[in-house]
């Protein structure tokens, strides 16, 4: 008898003709045996969805569910939860790899987590290997959000998300990434599901709902992700820029209620020209952030000399 819970694995797909083996590989072969994995093909273009059917014929552990217009990414992801039969989800991108041993560490460091804290409102990540146009460097890691002790939770995980929390060094801060989330699927009710309209920061949407229910963020401390970085219309800079502004409008009320409304639109377009490698600009929309941000956040930035680098640390463009 099988003790181990059910687990989804969740891939979302959209023009993925080059890359979705190696997501199916990583799902079929991971050493968690009760598991099923959907696929959700959004609307794709190119042979992805021929290729995933020829795959997945000669396995009962897949479903594949297609979409009948180009919906998003955050949409894709609410049909996996919609259809899901897993106490627990685990989402895999269509361009990246897991190791066989996600599952299994991505449990373990959740169960010892809850029984630790006595909560289990948790979404576990893991750290990553970022591969650019087929290369990687030794620098290239994304290291998850509370990969270790004094891992954040509450509101002050969506004022990190804001870029208005200038990070100290009593919390575990770091990246966060949906490629690697992992969350047991009674919790999402708590945050509701993902938001169709952001075809970017729709991850920050759904991590800084999760922190006004005082979520914790937790992850494994290993690169169980290879995520192979990949050049599409929605990856673009100008669509990071629209989308980081349209979060900030939707929390409009709140970062009011921080006094840090104008704060986190000049943060968020320092980050975007920080990018863009058009430092002299960068730094004019920081030192407009450091005259609309609260006294004690500006004074924290101002006495560290590191400025661009830790604002830029808040979030992957």
């Amino acid at each position: 008898m099988i003790d181990k819970p059910l687990i989804t694995i969740g891939i979302t797909s959209f023009n993925s003709e080059k890359y979705i083996k190696n997501a199916l590989d990583s799902a079929l072969n991971q050493d968690w045996e009760n598991k099923e994995v959907l696929i959700v093909d959004d609307f794709s273009s190119d042979k992805t969805i021929e290729l995933i059917e020829e795959y997945i014929k000669n396995y009962d552990i897949f479903r594949l569910f297609k979409h009948k217009k180009n919906f998003g990414y955050a949409e894709a992801i609410n049909t996996i939860i919609k259809n899901s039969n897993g106490e627990y989800i685990a989402i895999f991108d269509s361009d990246d790899r897991s190791v066989k041993e996600r599952l299994k560490k991505q449990y373990a460091r959740y169960i010892s987590y809850k029984k630790e804290k006595k909560t289990q409102n948790i979404i576990c990540y893991t750290n990553r290997r970022v591969i650019n146009n087929q290369f990687f460097k030794s620098s290239n890691f994304a290291y998850a959000i509370g990969r270790k002790e004094n891992e954040p939770h509450g509101k002050i995980v969506a004022d990190f998300i804001f870029g208005i929390y200038f990070p100290e060094k009593n919390k575990n801060w770091g990246v966060f990434g949906s490629c690697t989330m992992f969350i047991k699927k009674s919790t999402i009710k708590k945050i509701g599901y993902f938001d169709r309209f952001f075809r970017r920061e729709a991850e920050h949407d759904f991590a800084i709902r999760a922190s006004f229910k005082n979520f914790h963020f937790i992850a494994v401390d290993e690169p169980l992700v290879i995520q192979y970085k990949t050049k599409s219309q929605y990856k673009s800079k100008k669509n990071a820029l629209k989308y980081s502004l349209s979060l900030i409008q939707k929390y409009k009320k709140y970062l009011i209620s921080k006094n840090s409304y104008y704060g986190s639109i000049f943060l968020t377009f320092t980050r975007n020209f920080f990018v863009r490698k058009n430092k002299l600009i960068a730094y004019f929309f920081y030192f407009l952030a450091l005259i609309f941000l609260p006294y004690d956040q500006r004074l924290l930035r101002i006495k560290n000399s590191k400025l661009i680098k830790n604002i830029i640390k808040t979030k992957i463009l």
